[in-house]
């Protein structure tokens, strides 16, 4: 999101406990580390002076890749596992391809085998079919999730919803409420209004935090006429707990930023996402909503999300030192909720 950027505010520890399938017992599971080259291309200029950039790293499970038809001809996307269960990961953005969450698709492959496991770039992105400009709406990202859910041949769709994405996971529910079986949260965008107090918190947070960035010297501040590869990478450490360790995948060129897409479907939704939420409130179904505790948005989005499902009665998991993308900064503890929550919602076969 465009609207704003990232402070450093630690959520309060708390679990709250609901309807939302987790069991406590599950033990997480770390995050291999051992490291390879990588086959993505090496970061473009932009990045802050002493920058560290962690590579990716090397997976033993290879991505079928497919195209996905839907209303603007085809949704690129990568599939993980076999399994009579679909999770969908819709990434944040809005105006990013998925490559960003390699990490986190491939962790959660690895952790929930017996289901398969679904990145995509959203329509215009990366793989996908290039939009026209009055293609680039929220509506339209809402309905590729239907599309999605037709290719995979399933009754319903389990989704985790990150940043952006979820607010589209959100509008999912409370559009197409029968197919979808259940949400996992990765500090969303709340499936509120955008004028909602929540909303507003969370972008005048990351405001103040990246003032504060660059007041610090830590990061640099860039100019209008900076191309959108150098601008993303300008600003991309504030996601993270740490605003000079990175990993490579959300750098520029390997991460696309389409700052068209993003203006465009960031101005519709403020103007005409509150409809596609409004029975959010009316739902019961599991939820867990994963916030981090150095999360540049504060408490606000997860608060937020968590207050327009209250129906559900989700639980609200703090992962203690991790920032927004919080399976880069603490994937033991991400990765192991995220797996608790879908082997009881997604049992594997």
């Amino acid at each position: 999101m465009r609207r704003g950027l990232f402070l450093a505010v630690s959520l309060a520890t708390g679990v709250a406990f609901g309807t939302a399938c987790l069991s406590s017992s599950a033990e997480p599971v770390e995050v291999e580390q051992t490291l390879n080259a990588s086959v993505l291309p090496q970061p473009g200029p932009g990045l802050p002076p002493g920058t560290v950039v962690v590579p990716l790293p090397a997976f033993e499970i290879e991505p079928v890749t497919v195209a996905i038809p839907s209303e603007t001809g085809s949704l690129h996307a990568e599939i993980l596992g076999r399994g009579n269960e679909a999770i969908v990961i819709v990434n944040g953005g809005p105006g990013l391809n998925s490559v960003f969450v390699t990490r986190l698709h491939q962790g959660m492959a690895k952790r929930l085998p017996g289901r398969r496991i679904v990145r995509y770039d959203q329509r215009g992105l990366g793989g996908s079919t290039p939009t026209t400009a009055e293609q680039n709406t929220i509506a339209g990202n809402v309905e590729d999730l239907e599309s999605i859910r037709r290719f995979l041949g399933v009754r319903k769709l389990h989704l985790v919803g990150q940043s952006f994405g979820g607010f589209v996971a959100g509008a999912y529910a409370s559009t197409h409420p029968r197919n979808v079986a259940s949400i996992a949260f990765i500090d969303p965008l709340p499936p509120l209004p955008a004028d909602s107090e929540f909303t507003t918190a969370g972008f005048d947070a990351i405001g103040t935090y990246y003032d504060s960035l660059l007041a610090a010297g830590i990061l640099e501040p860039g100019s209008d006429d900076d191309p959108p590869g150098v601008a993303w990478n300008r600003i991309i450490g504030v996601y993270f707990a740490n605003p000079l360790v990175v990993p490579l995948e959300i750098t520029a060129p390997a991460t696309e930023f389409n700052v068209d897409i993003n203006e465009a479907v960031d101005t519709d939704y403020q103007e005409n996402g509150a409809p596609l939420v409004a029975n959010v409130g009316r739902l019961r179904l599991p939820v867990v909503i994963i916030g981090g505790s150095l999360s540049a948005f504060g408490p606000h989005f997860v608060q937020g999300t968590a207050a327009a499902f209250q129906a559900a009665r989700p639980k609200v998991v703090t992962i203690q030192g991790a920032g927004h993308l919080a399976w880069f900064d603490k994937p033991q503890a991400t990765l192991g909720a995220l797996q608790a929550f879908f082997d009881d919602c997604a049992p594997g076969r």
